[in-house]
């Protein structure tokens, strides 16, 4: 949980921006400079980012306790949709809503909860 503000602000909201910006067609909704590619760019993003670095012995996914790789991409792509259709101080709601929903994950009990 402690990394949600680096997944949140530094990798999906990088990506979400320089993809949608590049080849971003779709608008999330309308009026909105918000795209479905930048969007998916931004889950794809965040999870293999968590993942390498999971791999690389940070223990970003694999230290989360009981939450198991599926919850874990499922809350990172609910952060992504929420930054998609938020539209003042994402960077502030964003990263405090998925260290909140990694850190209730965690606690002793939660997959019980979400089966």
């Amino acid at each position: 949980p402690l990394c949600s503000g680096m997944l949140a602000v530094g990798v999906a909201d990088v990506l979400g921006a320089l993809v949608g910006k590049a080849v971003g067609s779709v608008a999330i909704c309308e009026g909105s400079r918000k795209t479905l590619e930048g969007t998916c760019a931004a889950i794809s993003g965040t999870i293999a980012c968590a993942l390498a670095w999971d791999r690389a012995g940070g223990g970003l996914v694999s230290r989360q306790g009981e939450l198991g790789f599926g919850t874990f991409a499922l809350l990172c792509s609910s952060a992504c949709l929420l930054e998609a259709f938020t539209l003042q101080l994402d960077n502030l709601y964003v990263p405090l809503y998925l260290y909140a929903v990694l850190l209730l994950g965690t606690l002793p009990g939660a997959a019980a909860l979400a089966a």
